[in-house]
């Protein structure tokens, strides 16, 4: 959906428009830039020897000539200066502006410092620094930083920024119902989540098709997650499970083995996807939750889901301490009872191997 051709241009003269590009209506290129892998809005302007790759820049932003734009984010109603250079996972809120020469690598910026203020007040942990009138660059204090929480999404004039859960009591329990939610199979899926959903398997399976590379995947899932308003751990939940979908929807797998090589040969081009999303103990619960709901609804993913566990324990996607906490937590149900028993002998494999490990060190 994202990566379509569309060139509807008011001018664009001696420029280069190379692949998986899109350019909305009434936008501006000038000469001698340099666009791919990117997506830009309506009703921006570009200015000349511009360089822009595996970004994705919103309505109304102005770039500057002589900007080089890489791995970024640009909110809407946004200015750079000319010789900006942002690379390396910028984010910038709407309405920033740089002045010129500014460069920036990782950052994420708002246009004022009034900007979700009292929650940064509460977490002492993030501190604003201010670059220009409408540029505050978020630093975090990593002596004040808690390790368990580590990545915990900060909500930002409408931007989720983070990339795993969050560590305050009131947050946890808004995590678990979220969790409850994703897990009830009666509950109907808000629609912001289904169109998110969505997105993220036209991704992943254009991706897969067309091999193209996991980080332009990521930074397109990440501008459907801003889009869409999803939580992080709703964002890692609906990758696991639009990754262990794709092997269904290509009809490739009619047996619980055939789905499980199915699905491993799909992750030697997808597995950086994984491995992004799935990096510390709360995704890994997500992950695992995700696994869960499949199985349950899923005949070849039941059949398979041994070999599955197995396979992300091997690629280290999976911990020992999360698998063994999902296979000992309470969910008393029919179905979660029968998903346990069915793995049974790996959760056995690795109590014995934790068991062996304990006596040679001890010896």
């Amino acid at each position: 959906m994202w990566f379509m051709r569309m060139f509807i241009l008011v001018h664009c003269r001696n420029c280069f428009l190379e692949e998986d590009i899109v350019i909305a209506e009434n936008t501006s290129v000038g000469e001698n830039s340099h666009i791919s892998h990117s997506v830009i809005g309506k009703n921006c302007h570009i200015g000349k020897n511009v360089t822009i790759c595996n970004s994705y820049v919103w309505d109304n932003v102005t770039v500057g000539d002589n900007c080089h734009i890489n791995f970024t984010l640009v909110g809407h109603q946004s200015k750079l200066g000319t010789g900006v250079r942002l690379s390396k996972g910028c984010v910038l809120c709407p309405g920033v502006v740089l002045p010129l020469d500014t460069h920036l690598e990782g950052s994420i910026l708002v246009a004022s410092s009034e900007q979700n203020k009292e929650s940064l007040e509460q977490d002492e942990a993030y501190k604003l620094e201010k670059l220009a009138d409408k540029a505050y660059c978020l630093h975090v204090d990593q002596a004040e930083y808690d390790c368990e929480a580590e990545g915990r999404a900060q909500h930002l004039c409408g931007l989720w920024l983070g990339t795993s859960g969050l560590d305050s009591k009131s947050d946890s329990e808004e995590d678990l119902s979220a969790s409850s939610e994703m897990s009830d199979h009666a509950s109907p899926v808000p629609d912001d989540i289904h169109l998110f959903f969505s997105e993220v398997m036209d991704s992943l399976t254009r991706g897969y098709d067309d091999k193209l590379h996991p980080d332009n995947l990521i930074l397109e899932i990440n501008s459907s997650r801003y889009a869409y308003n999803v939580s992080v751990r709703e964002v890692n939940y609906f990758v696991v499970k639009a990754l262990l979908s794709l092997p269904i929807q290509a009809q490739s797998a009619d047996s619980g083995l055939k789905y499980v090589m199915e699905f491993s040969k799909m992750l030697r081009d997808l597995f950086p996807i994984l491995q992004n999303y799935v990096r510390n103990s709360d995704a890994q619960d997500d992950c695992l939750q995700a696994l869960e709901d499949m199985a349950a609804s899923t005949d070849t993913v039941c059949e398979g889901l041994l070999k599955l566990l197995h396979l992300l324990y091997d690629k280290d996607i999976l911990g020992e301490d999360a698998i063994l906490k999902w296979y000992n937590s309470d969910d008393k149900s029919s179905t979660a009872a029968a998903l346990r028993k069915q793995v049974a002998p790996f959760i056995k494999w690795l109590e014995e191997a934790d068991e062996e490990s304990d006596e040679s060190q001890s010896d």
